[in-house]
């Protein structure tokens, strides 16, 4: 959807282009001259102005995120915002323009994954923030693989093959070993699952009768399963 500009945020912009170019004339002015004395005869003004123009910049809130804009590139920044912008989320213009277009002015979007069971109506809201999360959101809906939990075990048993999620996380257990769930970024439910189909195992620390901590691991089939992908 596209975004609509208030008529008084389009007049307080000209209101301030105008100030700021007047000011920029006197700055040019005074560059010229290469003048170390303003115009109230105080000593420093050049050096302020100088600094402020090679190393100063300017922080602008956009769609729930802060940007910084160097005023040694503000003049390619008002040139074309797209492309500046995007360059400081590390992504392409058009990626950024998708994201503009169609997140809130939180910045907060959102797409859908379909279940890859075959036969499967299911899907899932993949929330993203910013334009480098979304593009990640699109290559997973592309070209990702999920199967929602009433098909993860049948996909698993029918075609030995599990879901992203469960391949990352079988991937960080393999390369972490012993690690918490929350290094994991895993859910009970997600370690239940691997331990089901034996792919992941659980060591259980305990102090007087209580669980202190959990460790988890891969299994030698969840190593072996990782060096078919």
């Amino acid at each position: 959807m596209e975004q609509q500009v208030s008529t008084s945020h389009v007049e307080a912009a000209q209101r301030i282009l105008a100030d700021t170019v007047d000011a920029l004339r006197d700055i040019e002015v005074m560059l010229e001259k290469h003048s170390a004395i303003d115009c109230d005869g105080r000593a420093g003004h050049l050096d302020l102005i100088t600094k402020m123009l090679v190393g100063g910049g300017v922080d602008m809130f956009y769609r729930g995120t802060y940007l910084r804009i160097p005023l040694a590139r503000l003049g390619p920044w008002l040139r074309d915002p797209a492309v500046s912008a995007a360059r400081n989320f590390g992504v392409e213009k058009t990626a950024f323009g998708q994201w503009s277009d169609i997140s809130n002015e939180q910045g907060v979007g959102s797409t859908v994954q379909a279940c890859g069971y075959p036969g499967c109506q299911m899907t899932k809201t993949i929330i993203f923030e910013d334009p480098a999360q979304m593009a990640a959101a699109e290559r997973s809906k592309s070209s990702g693989l999920w199967f929602c939990h009433h098909h993860r075990l049948a996909a698993w048993q029918k075609s030995g093959v599990l879901g992203d999620k469960f391949v990352e996380i079988l991937a960080q257990m393999n390369m972490m070993p012993g690690a918490s769930r929350t290094k994991l970024a895993a859910t009970k439910q997600d370690m239940e699952f691997l331990e089901s189909i034996g792919l992941g195992r659980v060591t259980q620390v305990s102090k007087r009768g209580a669980t202190i901590t959990s460790k988890y691991y891969a299994t030698e089939s969840g190593v072996a399963y990782l060096d078919k992908l």
